[in-house]
């Protein structure tokens, strides 16, 4: 086909995007996905360790408040937490003593969040509000020593796909099968809601950021009502996503992983997931912001508060 959509601004840039441009990016993304630099594992399904998978979760969820606090994008967190378990999926003596020290592992977590915003956000993130957001658990220093040591335990790939840029591109097809940005739009939103929930899941670290995306994108087809993505036009996009992926949707992965975010559609609604704008200078001053805001707000960035308790 030589047909071109113009995606909203959720999804994609404004440029129209062909089906061989699709067809290239899934390529080379599928290619680094296969490669063992990133690859990840169940770590937590080796043995028993101080951190444990209701410790990652709960850095998740942490990680998450921030980046809504902030109104950064969900990609950046979906990259931070693909730093932390490759990091730790090496396997390497090094790497596990996270997994040994909760302290650390926070760390590893906060560290990967500096990271991340370095690498997608026009904003930053400095090492002393990052000591300042700890409550001074963690110095300035710590955090810059354990950014060496992060991108040396990454041999410095930054760039793994992650399941919302498989999404976005499975998501371009959707207006060359007679879809429309509204339709597109509304799968959107309830293709993020199942990545969030997939992100908190440690069960599924093993599985590949396409099988991801493709499980949360079918369950999400499956939700729509008909008469926004008509039958024929829902098997259209199916067939294509398969034909330039080469992926199954009947595969046992991606069914696995369907059945493991089924349920995560309660309180979705059609308005694309969005976050209000806080932060409003070239480095976030989380003190300065908190002050102002409200009771809620305030907690939502709390480190101490939120995970010293449970992590």
């Amino acid at each position: 086909m030589t047909s071109s959509a113009t995606p909203n601004n959720n999804s994609m840039s404004s440029k129209p995007i062909h089906f061989d441009e699709i067809s290239a990016r899934i390529s080379a993304m599928k290619m680094q996905e296969e490669s063992t630099a990133y690859r990840c594992s169940d770590y937590f399904s080796a043995g028993k360790t101080s951190v444990d998978a209701s410790c990652r979760s709960k850095l998740v969820e942490w990680t998450y408040s921030i980046v809504d606090f902030c109104g950064f994008q969900q990609e950046t967190a979906l990259t931070a937490f693909s730093y932390v378990d490759r990091y730790i999926s090496s396997g390497s003596e090094h790497t596990r003593k996270a997994l040994d020290d909760r302290r650390l592992y926070q760390l590893l977590f906060m560290t990967a969040l500096h990271i991340a915003v370095k690498i997608h956000e026009t904003k930053q993130i400095d090492a002393l509000v990052l000591s300042r957001l700890s409550h001074g658990k963690y110095s300035a220093g710590e955090f810059l020593e354990k950014e060496r040591d992060l991108l040396n335990g990454l041999d410095w790939r930054l760039s793994g796909p992650t399941p919302m840029e498989f999404a976005r591109c499975f998501l371009s097809i959707v207006p060359h099968c007679g879809g429309d940005d509204a339709s597109k739009s509304l799968l959107l939103t309830y293709v993020q809601q199942q990545i969030k929930k997939a992100t908190a899941k440690s069960d599924l670290l093993s599985q590949k950021p396409s099988t991801i995306a493709l499980s949360a994108l079918l369950n999400a087809m499956s939700e729509i009502d008909g008469k926004d993505l008509p039958q024929q036009q829902h098997l259209s996009v199916i067939s294509s996503i398969e034909a330039l992926a080469e992926m199954d949707s009947h595969s046992s992965e991606v069914q696995l992983v369907r059945k493991q975010l089924r349920g995560s559609f309660s309180g979705c609604c059609a308005v694309p997931i969005s976050s209000t704008n806080i932060c409003q200078n070239e480095t976030v001053d989380f003190e300065k912001q908190s002050s102002s805001a409200s009771p809620v707000c305030v907690s939502r960035v709390s480190f101490s508060e939120r995970l010293s308790k449970t992590c």
